[in-house]
């Protein structure tokens, strides 16, 4: 039997898919388990509590531990590195704050909510994963984890343009970190600063709220993604 989980979520999203919920043998991290495999779950996969106490970037090197087996990604099986940002001491620098001052704010509408844009978010977020060739979660996940995660709490932004949704993010949040666990923008969109229009929007909502840490979430170490999200940090 697995040991119980130390985040009481893993049982609602295990619950969606049938999987069994718990805790990766030999360390804290809340997961579910697939079969005989152990899959830690986004947002609460850090292996240190609260993650924010110990480092911004965090690669995975840095949370293996005996008979845990982790996958590689990338054509260079690079590890996934989080990323994140103090927000008592953030500042967007000069480059960022270019490219900020040159979008057209009032071109975009951007809500916050929670079941009421779960279906404009999911089908903003299928589509773009369908542009990657990639498969969506179910949108009984993304309800699952508003109505489940009772040690925290989860919410959804919604970009709109002209009407028509092309960005979309859920978020998490506990204690004093919040973190946007999935993001997607439209390609069509991409030249309008989307992207760093809802980030941008989303960290002075974080702010707003008091939360100590804004966290982009996971991307493969060194990619695009990657990229991207540093130009927010050092």
């Amino acid at each position: 039997m697995p040991e119980q989980s130390p985040i009481g979520l893993a049982d609602r999203i295990a619950s969606v898919f049938g999987w069994e919920s718990g805790r990766i043998p030999n360390t804290e991290i809340a997961a579910v388990q697939i079969r005989s495999r152990w899959v830690a779950l986004p947002h609460l996969s850090y292996g240190l509590w609260p993650p924010h106490q110990t480092h911004r970037e965090l690669p995975w090197q840095q949370l293996l531990s005996q008979g845990v087996v982790w996958r590689w990604t990338g054509k260079d099986k690079a590890f996934k590195t989080a990323s994140w940002l103090n927000l008592n001491q953030y500042q967007p620098k000069a480059g960022l704050r270019k490219k900020l001052l040159q979008i057209d704010h009032a071109a975009f509408k951007l809500e916050l909510g929670t079941h009421a844009l779960l279906q404009p978010f999911w089908l903003v977020y299928a589509k773009r994963l369908h542009e990657l060739g990639s498969l969506p979660l179910p949108k009984t996940f993304f309800s699952a984890l508003l109505d489940g995660f009772k040690e925290g709490h989860a919410e959804i932004f919604v970009l709109y343009h002209k009407g028509k949704p092309i960005g979309a993010a859920c978020n998490l949040a506990i204690g004093g970190f919040y973190e946007n666990a999935w993001f997607a923008t439209l390609k069509k969109y991409h030249s309008l600063g989307a992207a760093y229009f809802m980030h941008e929007k989303m960290i002075s909502h974080a702010k707003t709220a008091r939360f100590d840490i804004y966290s982009f979430g996971r991307s493969t170490t060194g990619s695009g993604v990657h990229q991207f999200k540093r130009q927010w940090g050092q």
